[in-house]
């Protein structure tokens, strides 16, 4: 509609912390939507300094089994942080197991079920890179 082309704009000079604020506001109900659109718009993005080799753009797992997500750092003793859809993860039982192994920094989500389809993030510093997981029956 409308103003809808603005939203856009907003949304490429907006902080990922924003967005939800501004989808609401402007009255997106599709966010996940919204963000694939917006990371195919980011995609010139200059290349990371913090990151060695980036998340694939998405990864897809079947039910039950376990995905592995991974990057390499510039730094090996960078510590980094996994976000599901925008909140941090928290070691919990088996659920997520991370791994530090030299410059690699792994994620594992064991037992997949339809709740770990969301959008994943792993921060080092001020910089994330992110990816979609999809879970199939």
């Amino acid at each position: 509609g409308p103003g809808s082309e603005d939203v856009w704009e907003i949304l490429r000079q907006a902080p990922p912390s924003e967005y939800e604020r501004i989808a609401f506001q402007y009255g997106v109900t599709d966010l996940r939507g919204m963000l694939k659109r917006l990371k195919g718009m980011r995609r010139d993005e200059k290349k990371s300094t913090a990151f060695q080799k980036k998340l694939e753009p998405a990864y897809q797992v079947s039910k039950g089994h376990k995905i592995r997500l991974t990057v390499e750092l510039a730094d090996h003793d960078a510590e980094v942080k996994w976000l599901k859809n925008g909140q941090e993860i928290q070691m919990s039982g088996s659920k997520y197991i991370f791994e530090s192994i030299g410059a690699k920094r792994t994620l594992t989500i064991s037992q997949c079920s339809l709740a770990d389809d969301a959008a994943y993030q792993c921060v080092v510093g001020g910089e994330k890179c992110s990816t979609e997981l999809f879970v199939k029956e």
